[in-house]
């Protein structure tokens, strides 16, 4: 990054520090709105981060619908070969943590299987246990779309789980780096500068979606980003998510249909939203 950037002021709406992330959905994207609105690839200060703060001057915050899309579908100018989190990460962690999620192109060689299997078993346990459990906290929270669903599950059950995964958006930022000084959203961007994609902002965008705060079943199209915006880095293990969450909704709603679920306990962080506990009840006995 050049000095270009040590002269430009951070956006007066912060979305780095740790108290931004541990407050609610709904709080956070009272900010998100205001960029949406105002200044959709804002200039932000390093985040603060329980790893390393970045030795980076800022970032570029992405937060609407449409130039997410934009940016996952140009690798050729934002790879994710440099690294995909907002943490300054040593390169050989890196490495190793990010394998597939952070390699571009044709760079994917035979000898990458095993490490392809280890990010969907990260995919299938954290990401997809942190959808089916908040997923079914909205369900419960949401009676009238759980009677929907349930009075004709096989053929409701697919657009329900492209609803869930917008709702609840489990891998909340992406980032990339500019391979090259270009445009986007009207920011002069520098080779080398970080380019973030803020997912649950994307999944609330009102120019994207109706009534974006309004859990809806029914919504067609549901063009939400919970699996990137398109392009070669669009999750490969988006099938085998949505596979799951179809059978394990299926599984709770018809053999466990009197649950209640507590307040969820969220791991307070800017990557992934994770669930730490969630207290569970049900008053009758599972059904065989």
């Amino acid at each position: 990054m050049t000095e270009h950037h040590d002269r430009l002021p951070y956006d007066a709406v912060d979305i780095s520090s740790l108290t931004f992330w541990a407050s609610s959905q709904e709080e956070r994207d009272l900010r998100f709105a205001e960029l949406r609105r105002r200044d959709p690839v804002s200039w932000q200060r390093p985040v603060d981060s329980a790893i390393a703060t970045p030795e980076i001057p800022g970032f570029w915050a992405v937060t609407t619908n449409e130039l997410i899309r934009e940016v996952s579908t140009h690798p050729e100018l934002f790879c994710s070969g440099e690294g995909t989190q907002l943490e300054e990460i040593p390169d050989d962690f890196r490495t190793a943590a990010e394998s597939f999620l952070g390699m571009d192109g044709e760079e994917h060689h035979a000898d990458d299987l095993a490490s392809m299997f280890v990010s969907m078993s990260f995919a299938g346990n954290d990401t997809t246990r942190t959808t089916i459990s908040l997923g079914t906290k909205t369900f419960l929270d949401h009676p009238d779309q759980l009677a929907y669903l349930m009075a004709d599950f096989d053929g409701r059950i697919d657009a329900a789980v492209e609803e869930v995964l917008r709702w609840v958006t489990p891998i909340m930022t992406f980032r990339r780096t500019a391979t090259r000084d270009t445009v986007l959203g009207g920011k002069q961007i520098r080779a080398g500068d970080w380019v973030v994609m803020y997912y649950a902002s994307g999944n609330r965008d009102d120019n994207a979606f109706d009534n974006p705060w309004t859990f809806d079943i029914t919504r067609r199209p549901n063009g939400h980003v919970a699996f990137g915006g398109g392009g070669p880095r669009f999750c490969l293990g988006s099938f085998l998510a949505k596979m799951m969450l179809r059978h394990m909704f299926g599984e709770l709603f018809h053999r466990v249909p009197a649950l209640t679920l507590g307040t969820p306990d969220l791991l307070v962080g800017n990557f992934a939203c994770a669930v730490k506990r969630l207290p569970v009840s049900t008053t009758c006995p599972v059904a065989r």
